[in-house]
């Protein structure tokens, strides 16, 4: 919160949040319902941009969470960058929060296109990470966010990630 002439004012925040799975209903996918939910909640804005078709899709659609479709096909998609970035001017997006390996690196890209300030990539799982010099999907973020305590000590140990 900041103060302005005496009032306290609330920054508003336009969150995009990518989802690859395509068919999952899981915790993953359930837990990014949910925080969309909560965040609105507190008077941001929620955009879910995840594969047409899937779970995500359609229980943001029965909550009413709007939601972008994407086919996010690999890894390096130009497509899916093209329509996340699309999504993210659109929505006038100032955060974008990642949650998949998949959407993790198109939605990274298209958000370091569009110039995004926030980066933030959240990990669910405690499995190794690849130490390539090529998977960057890490350091692209301006933070990670776990779910819980034995996956940020999972990256810290494993990953060689700053607690």
């Amino acid at each position: 919160m900041r103060k302005n002439g005496g009032e306290a004012c609330r920054l508003k925040f336009n969150i995009l949040h990518t989802e690859w799975s395509p068919d999952g209903w899981g915790g993953q996918e359930r837990r990014i319902i949910q925080e969309c939910l909560r965040v609105r909640e507190m008077g941001h804005n929620v955009v879910i941009a995840c594969q047409p078709g899937s779970a995500v899709l359609e229980n943001a659609k029965r909550v009413g969470i709007p939601v972008e479709e994407v086919r996010m096909r690999r890894i390096f998609d130009p497509t899916a960058i093209w329509k996340l970035y699309r999504a993210i001017k659109k929505h006038r997006i100032n955060v974008v929060s990642t949650h998949s390996s998949k959407d993790s690196w198109s939605g990274g890209l298209a958000a370091k296109l569009a110039g995004i300030k926030l980066l933030i990539r959240t990990r669910h799982m405690a499995n190794p990470i690849s130490q390539s010099p090529f998977n960057f999907v890490y350091r692209m973020p301006d933070g990670i966010v776990t779910t819980g305590e034995a996956v940020r000590e999972a990256m810290i140990k494993d990953n060689g990630m700053a607690p």
